[in-house]
């Protein structure tokens, strides 16, 4: 096979991959219950870190359609900054399911009136664990 057609074809094929993301995230974010969290992983660069290794840190975000079943993964340039986040749900309407990080608590305030955010019930009861258990040491 040529180069130049070679080169069509991966282009083709990553127009094709890029349309069918989109209809997966249009469909997520039509579902009125989604839930999301974030994720670290170690992202390859060619700058050295402190231990001399060509790592950092990054993270990507998911979003779940709770009654569909799909999801996506939002990755931009690693960052956990909320403006990932923001940029995604600007215009969803619906209940959301996160854990109490700052970022996600900025959505249940007048910045996204259409989104009811709900939090996370293992994340609630490890803070009730802990509190009891602290309260439980003192005595």
């Amino acid at each position: 096979m040529k180069k130049p057609t070679a080169g069509f074809l991966l282009g083709r094929a990553a127009e094709t991959l890029e349309n069918f993301y989109k209809a997966i995230r249009k469909a997520v974010l039509s579902d009125d219950y989604i839930a999301s969290d974030e994720t670290y992983f170690k992202i390859l660069v060619p700058e050295k870190n402190s231990k001399g290794k060509g790592v950092k840190k990054g993270y990507f975000w998911v979003i779940v359609g709770q009654k569909s079943g799909l999801l996506y993964a939002v990755y931009r340039d690693g960052s956990r900054a909320g403006d990932v986040i923001y940029d995604e749900l600007h215009d969803y309407h619906g209940t959301m399911h996160s854990d109490a990080a700052s970022f996600y608590r900025k959505i249940q305030g007048d910045d996204f009136p259409n989104i009811t955010r709900i939090a996370c019930l293992q994340h609630i009861k490890r803070k009730f664990i802990v509190t009891i258990a602290r309260i439980w040491y003192r005595l």
